[in-house]
């Protein structure tokens, strides 16, 4: 099986002072990619942390996991995906965020599980295959 992982998967596991380790155990060693958002999300909670030691390990952390991963991007047929998703959600008013939006619809184009804290929001979604990660 391969994910695809939210960002949030890898918030939790810098919080637990954790490495990128940590998250390619617990997907025994799978292919593990994110989205190109996703890359965005992390490199943002660097910018925005307190200069300091917090800082140079939050940005140590999520280098390695941007040069270990493999990041898909948001091409012509994620778009796609993204705006069938979105209008039928819309339709439903079933929404979800934005950002999840994307990383659903990069699961969808390139047949992957989304691997994520919080479940209940994609259950929404139909097309991707949900795994909660417990960390």
């Amino acid at each position: 099986m391969a994910f695809v992982a939210d960002t949030r998967v890898f918030v939790t596991i810098d919080r637990q002072q954790g490495t990128i380790n940590d998250v390619l155990a617990f997907t025994d060693e799978s292919e593990l990619a994110i989205a190109s958002i996703t890359a965005s999300e992390l490199l943002a909670g660097v910018i925005l942390s307190a200069a300091g030691a917090r800082r140079q390990r939050r940005e140590a952390f999520v280098t390695s996991v941007l040069g270990t991963v493999s990041i898909l991007p948001l091409d012509l047929n994620v778009a796609r995906i993204q705006a069938e998703l979105w209008a039928d959600l819309q339709s439903r008013g079933l929404m979800i965020g934005r950002h999840d939006l994307i990383i659903a619809a990069t699961a969808v184009a390139h047949g992957l599980t989304v691997l994520k804290h919080n479940v209940r929001e994609f259950d929404r979604v139909p097309g991707p295959i949900v795994q909660r990660a417990e960390f």
